[in-house]
């Protein structure tokens, strides 16, 4: 029988978050669906406008979650032989939301502009934004290849404490990967308490991003250990 030694390593590297990714969610209710599509395409069609007078251009906005479906609410019918209440769902108008996304390298003065305009529209969407790293590729690369290495040399050690040593590698297996994003905020705002929203100042110093990956690797045990 084949003699083995399997090893899972992990690593972990990090890279500048030079990257801001700002989303504006836009929602409401409307009594029907007619209304909810013209409230949509209203508030949408001011978010961009904000965004695009902020200095972002229009073709980088992204658009995503597009819904438009029937609301409900509760609504007391009684009470159970227990005295609980009881209620039921009733149709109350339609609800929309669609996100619009935009990022850019991070320039905390851009993101102002940005953000004090959305703010100075007569909408009132919810605003998150977080920062992340311009190539999450290399990160995950490089985390892959120290986390295999970082296996070996733990099988390495082992091998040579038992007074044998690796043989062949037959079988690697890639672990699920995470990539941590930071700075992550969210801004929500009523309109009558943004009277100044056009002086609205961003200044932000992210952390790195970081990239975790993990590696599974197993090994022939290549002759017989010290007992």
């Amino acid at each position: 029988m084949c003699r083995t030694i399997k090893l899972t390593g992990e690593a972990t590297v990090t890279a500048p978050a030079d990257i801001t990714v700002v989303r504006a969610t836009i929602e409401g209710v409307e009594e029907t669906f007619e209304k909810a599509m013209q409230s949509l395409a209203r508030c949408t069609g001011q978010v961009k406008d904000a965004m695009e007078a902020a200095g972002i251009p229009r073709k980088d906005l992204k658009s995503s979650q597009l819904s438009v479906q029937q609301n409900y609410r509760e609504e007391k019918i009684g009470e159970d032989r227990h005295g609980n209440d009881k209620f039921r769902m009733v149709p109350d108008g339609f609800s929309y939301v669609q996100n619009v996304s935009f990022e850019f390298p991070n320039d905390n003065e851009k993101l102002s502009r940005a953000i004090g305009g959305i703010m100075g529209c007569d909408v009132t969407p919810k605003i998150a934004f977080s920062f992340k790293s311009s190539d999450p590729g290399s990160m995950s690369d490089r985390a892959l290849e120290e986390a295999a290495e970082n296996a070996r040399r733990e099988a390495e050690i082992i091998m040579k404490a038992a007074g044998t040593r690796l043989g062949r590698l037959v079988s690697a297996e890639r672990g699920d990967g995470f990539e941590r994003r930071f700075a992550e905020n969210d801004v929500a705002y009523a309109p009558r308490m943004m009277k100044a929203a056009g002086t609205v100042r961003m200044d932000f110093d992210p952390e790195d991003a970081s990239c975790t990956r993990s590696v599974t690797l197993e090994w022939e045990i290549d002759g017989r250990p010290r007992l």
